[in-house]
């Protein structure tokens, strides 16, 4: 891990009080206090099968493998590939998973969390929200 690379997990860490954390290729993953996995997306990152899946994986470990909702942070020109979303929508992937949160900064953001619910049936609950507040209020009712 690069200087540059710490910082932004150290700022990460710090920004949501997080307990653990660690970094991928293309996604920061940590979990808080109050059992919520937060996901957070690399600027210009393209998520790929093989990310996806170690998430998936760094996930189940945290929750000590049961189930947890996550906030997934999208960054400017982010993405998934196609695989990838696939995946991410699979039983497979959310055995850990009780329901999604995904924040949104502008509307370009909005159209590809729409495209990506929409596109595929999602298999946990799964809702856009502009603020890490808002999406924590909304998880409660699952946790």
């Amino acid at each position: 891990m690069d200087k540059s690379s710490n910082i932004l997990l150290n700022e990460f860490i710090a920004e949501h009080k997080l307990t653990q954390a660690k970094e991928f290729d293309h996604m920061l993953v940590g979990l808080d206090k109050q059992q919520i996995v937060f996901m957070r997306y690399k600027t210009g990152a393209q998520m790929d099968l093989s990310c996806a899946q170690k998430v998936v994986d760094y996930t189940a470990e945290l929750g000590n493998k049961k189930p947890l909702v996550n906030i997934i942070e999208l960054a400017p020109g982010c993405g998934i590939k196609k695989e990838a979303s696939v995946f991410s929508k699979s039983e497979e992937a959310n055995l850990y998973t009780l329901a999604d949160a995904i924040i949104v900064k502008n509307n370009v953001q909005r159209i590809l969390g729409n495209v990506y619910m929409n596109f595929g049936n999602t298999t946990r609950p799964t809702k856009l929200f502009t603020s890490t507040p808002e999406a924590k209020n909304w998880l409660q009712q699952f946790q």
